[in-house]
């Protein structure tokens, strides 16, 4: 078992004297060494994570700060955690990468527009980091490869992909093909 919530419950119970408003799981590394999820403390939506090293059993220190809706992932390479980050309103507007070696983190998007919201998802080939931001039924979307070979000293600057106009709908399973094809005919060159 790699995560019994009733545990979880009883141990912040125990810590806190109440127990958790919620925990949400991210889930296992790619590499299958590290757990990760996240703990809601007071039903605010800012999550304190953990990441658990799944051969001792124990929590793996790191300086992620409190994750907003607890919106993560997964690097390929298992050594990145993609999160956003929001502002006091609980709004994502930061698109960012944590180095789980390093422990430091980058800011790789920002959303000024405060009627705009971020998001992401991983391709399905897990070489592709399809980052959205949108707000009345406006959406722009971008990527950055994140395959084999990815350092963490290059270059982690998005490139834009399209911006839809109010009133257009896609789907985001369509996005991230397109998404793919692009990366791999830029990847081929």
């Amino acid at each position: 078992i790699l995560l019994d919530e009733n545990d979880i419950f009883a141990q912040h119970t125990t810590e806190h004297g109440k127990p958790p408003a919620e925990v949400s799981v991210v889930g296992t590394s790619h590499n299958h060494k590290l757990f990760m999820y996240g703990i809601d403390a007071d039903g605010a939506e800012r999550y304190d994570v953990v990441i658990k090293d799944l051969e001792s059993g124990k929590p793996v220190e790191h300086k992620l700060e409190k994750i907003g809706h607890m919106m993560a992932a997964w690097s390929p390479c298992s050594r990145y955690i993609f999160f956003t980050q929001s502002d006091e309103r609980m709004r994502q507007n930061a698109m960012c990468v944590y180095n789980v070696e390093t422990q430091e983190t980058k800011t790789i998007a920002t959303e000024e527009n405060t009627l705009y919201r971020m998001g992401f998802e991983v391709s399905n080939c897990d070489d592709i980091l399809l980052i959205t931001s949108r707000g009345h039924g406006e959406f722009s979307y971008s990527f950055v490869y994140i395959g084999e070979g990815r350092e963490w000293d290059s270059d982690w600057t998005p490139t834009s992909l399209w911006e839809m106009q109010k009133g257009v709908k896609a789907s985001i399973a369509f996005q991230v093909s397109t998404v793919e094809y692009l990366a791999n005919k830029k990847k081929n060159k």
